[in-house]
């Protein structure tokens, strides 16, 4: 019976432990028709984990980095162009859509210390970098607002075929 019991609380605290360190996306995830009207394909809230985060290592010739994205539902995800740099001004997000091709590209630059904000549309992010004092690599990303993420599957150059909108106070976090 003893063990039994110790079995139990043993799983309580690592599933406890496993929670506190869940984070939370809020999202919604449309379908963008010729005539530029919006259908809901999905709507909800992801609770995930480091293990969730898919990592890609990218070899460009000079510079090396990691693709990581989380998959949402439905076969989209949501992702980031992760660098090792000496001072972090900007970088990229993107939406992905595992079927077929498509392409979704969102730029955000330095503000002030800390906060970015998005080139095209509206929206800021606050990022927490890396703790390593040769780079700065980012961390953990907080949507400080909504922030609707284009994603063009037509071969037409600029169109936009589907959206995902990252609601205000999700995160994204790309370290455990």
């Amino acid at each position: 019976m003893n063990k039994t019991i110790l079995l139990l609380i043993t799983t309580l605290i690592f599933a406890s432990l496993s929670v506190a360190h869940a984070e939370t996306i809020e999202y919604e995830i449309t379908r963008i028709s010729e005539g530029n009207t919006s259908t809901l394909i999905a709507k909800g809230k992801k609770e995930y984990s480091a293990e969730d985060i898919i990592v890609k290592e990218d070899k460009c010739p000079g510079q090396e980095h990691f693709s990581k994205k989380l998959m949402l539902e439905k076969g989209f995800g949501i992702g980031a162009s992760i660098y090792q740099e000496p001072k972090l001004t900007g970088f990229g997000l993107w939406g992905v859509i595992e079927r077929g091709r498509s392409f979704s590209w969102e730029w955000f630059n330095l503000r002030q210390p800390g906060i970015f904000k998005k080139l095209q549309e509206n929206g800021t992010v606050s990022v927490s970098c890396i703790d390593d004092p040769r780079y700065e690599e980012i961390g953990e990303i907080y949507f400080s607002t909504d922030i609707s993420f284009r994603i063009n599957t037509s071969q037409e150059i600029g169109r936009v075929t589907h959206r995902i909108l990252i609601k205000k106070g999700s995160i994204l976090k790309f370290t455990p």
